[in-house]
């Protein structure tokens, strides 16, 4: 699967064990020979069928992405998929596949919903005690399974 390495990279990659039992994945593979890893490569085998209803596609492995630096909200990167060989296990490359290429789609993240802030009971005293507010946390990028990441809303002064 060929990226764009200046808008994105992957993180992870994990090969589907209940379809592919056996199975390597190579999350930094350089297909062009510059030293940077611009596909991601995997090996997939299984010594029984694997099936599935024919207009459902089958899971082969699940890779996490994220956004470079020079990733902006708004655009998208295709992703190419290259099927180098796909054979039986006599080695006959007769299944027939179909192959679909993809893109990734950089988004806003989402805004919180704010929740209201915890105030302290009031207890009877003489001198009132102040209460310290809870500090706001950073919504954390996240990468959703639709394959839309998610970047902070940054503004420029």
């Amino acid at each position: 699967i060929g990226y764009d390495n200046t808008v994105t990279a992957p993180v992870q990659c994990r090969v589907n064990r209940a379809a592919f039992p056996t199975g390597i994945c190579n999350a930094a593979y350089d297909s062009n020979g510059d030293g940077a890893p611009d596909a991601v490569r995997f090996a997939l085998l299984t010594v029984s069928s694997v099936s599935a209803p024919a207009d459902a596609p089958v899971v082969m492995v699940d890779i996490t992405w994220i956004a470079t630096a020079t990733a902006a909200v708004g655009i998208t990167t295709p992703l190419q998929v290259t099927v180098l060989n796909f054979a039986n296990s006599s080695g006959e490359a007769s299944i027939p596949f179909v192959t679909q290429n993809g893109q990734i789609e950089f988004a806003a993240a989402p805004t919180p919903t704010p929740s209201p802030t915890p105030t302290a009971t009031p207890t009877p005293t003489s001198m009132p005690t102040p209460t310290s507010m809870p500090t706001p946390t950073p919504t954390p990028t996240a990468v959703n399974s639709a394959g839309k990441m998610y970047l902070p809303l940054v503004s420029s002064p």
